[in-house]
């Protein structure tokens, strides 16, 4: 890596993905001078959305699937 390049590392959550416990995978993006790379890290996070609560009470009362 020459000395004038750009490195960028992020790491979020991807709630699109989100299983129905609410455990979504922590995904990883790393950027050198504008090309990107995307990854799982082969880690779960727990999110709370309220969309995840509503569910388990419709599953619970027989109305999800």
């Amino acid at each position: 890596m020459k000395s004038n390049q750009n490195l960028s590392i992020l790491f979020w959550h991807r709630k699109s993905k989100a299983d129905i416990n609410g455990y979504a995978p922590i995904i990883c993006r790393i950027s050198i001078d504008g090309k990107q790379t995307e990854f799982s890290i082969a880690r779960r996070m727990w999110i709370e959305i309220k969309s995840f609560v509503r569910f388990k009470i419709f599953v619970r009362q027989g109305f999800g699937c």
